[in-house]
């Protein structure tokens, strides 16, 4: 009984020193990070270890931040709702690799509006008129561009958008890596689709064959999307 009662005791103590979930936050505020892990990073429904998992990042994946949560979780969006993931598997975008700037006229009739992250329920910042010119520095597979104003980063449809000249290829290169950055993300193979007019890239990691995916990039304006 002694013997058994002191076994009990053993794997109980074992139990406390066990360590405890508990992310270190990485994330300072709302803005656009990349997901740094070695395989897939769990989003779940509430900002807590138990709760449902709704879904997985993969490595490289770009997500826009929200808010932030106690014990070092952040809010991002998920397939159209909110989701949770742990903020210290996320690296801010300045640290990433990719460097794309170029200039695109506004087509929206009469004013396009600037939001202050990528969401229609977004802050509107301002009010971009048909004919204005601006700066686009990346763009997403949710229809939105990253560009600037009034000096902070701010977010429109990109279907609004002209770029004032095509994308070369090697633009269209640039423009995938500064908007899904990660310095282990590279373009394995890229090419312009005549029938489809767009141009086509397999993106993967570097060291790796495996894990790779397909993005096609319109040359008018630089819209992805996952092909």
């Amino acid at each position: 009984m002694k013997k058994r009662l002191a076994v009990m005791l053993t794997f109980l103590l074992s139990l406390a020193c066990l360590p405890v979930y508990s992310p270190q936050a990485a994330v300072n505020g709302p803005g656009s990070y990349t997901v740094k892990v070695d395989t897939q990073l769990n989003v779940r429904e509430k900002p807590n270890q138990k709760a449902k998992v709704i879904g997985t990042l993969k490595k490289g994946t770009r997500v826009y931040v929200y808010s932030t949560e106690p014990g070092g979780w952040a809010k991002i969006k998920y397939n159209n709702r909110a989701g949770y993931i742990a903020s210290a598997y996320l690296v801010p975008i300045a640290n990433a690799t990719g460097t794309f700037k170029k200039e695109a006229i506004v087509l929206a009739s009469p004013t396009l509006s600037v939001r202050a992250t990528p969401s229609q329920q977004a802050k509107v910042m301002g009010k971009l008129k048909r004919g204005t010119t601006t700066a686009v520095y990346a763009t997403d597979t949710e229809g939105w561009s990253e560009i600037r104003y009034n000096g902070k980063k701010a977010y429109v449809t990109t279907a609004h958008l002209k770029f004032k000249s095509r994308l070369t290829l090697k633009e269209a290169e640039q423009l995938i890596l500064n908007s899904e950055p990660s310095p282990d993300k590279e373009i394995k193979m890229s090419y312009y689709e005549g029938e489809r007019d767009v141009y086509r890239a397999k993106v993967g990691f570097k060291g790796t064959p495996y894990g790779y995916y397909f993005l096609i990039v319109d040359p008018d304006n630089g819209a992805m999307k996952t092909d």
